[in-house]
C-alpha cells in the first residue's frame, strides 16, 4: 500500500494508492502497453523521501514501496507530483522548471501517463 514513512501523510498518497490499485487490477494489460519500470522518488515538504517502484516489464506487473531499479527514475516534490497527476501541472513545463527530474531512459518517462489513474479527481 502507498503509505509514507513514519506514518507522515503525503498529499500524493491517494494518487499512489490509485496507481497501486490499477496495477493490481490491470497489471497484465499495462505490461503489454508500457513494458517499462518507474522508480518514483517523492519528497515531502518535511524532506522525507518515499520511493515507489512500478514495474510493468513482465507478468502482471508490480507496485512496491522502497528502492529498486527502474528504467527511469522520476523525482518530484509531493506537491508537484500531486499537481502533475491532477492535471494542474504540465510535465514539460515542470521538467524545464526543474520541478521534475529524470534519470535513465527518458523515453520510458513518456509512458508514465499510461499508469496514472484516469480520471483523477481534484478532491484527492
Amino acid at each position: 500500500m502507498a503509505a509514507t514513512a513514519g506514518g507522515a501523510k503525503f498529499k500524493s498518497d491517494a494518487i499512489l494508492s490509485l496507481i497501486e490499485e490499477r496495477v493490481k487490477k490491470e497489471g497484465s494489460e499495462l505490461v503489454k502497453k508500457v513494458k517499462a519500470s518507474f522508480l518514483l522518488k517523492i519528497t515531502g515538504s518535511d524532506g522525507v523521501l518515499n520511493e515507489y517502484l512500478v514495474d510493468l516489464k513482465e507478468g502482471n506487473g508490480s507496485f512496491t514501496k522502497g528502492t529498486g531499479k527502474g528504467d527511469v527514475t522520476i523525482a518530484m516534490s509531493d506537491d508537484d507530483f500531486f499537481d502533475l497527476a491532477t492535471g494542474k501541472l504540465n510535465a514539460q513545463k515542470a521538467f524545464f522548471a526543474g520541478k521534475l527530474k529524470l534519470a535513465g531512459n527518458t523515453a520510458a518517462a513518456m509512458k508514465l501517463q499510461a499508469i496514472m489513474p484516469s480520471p483523477v479527481k481534484a478532491k484527492l
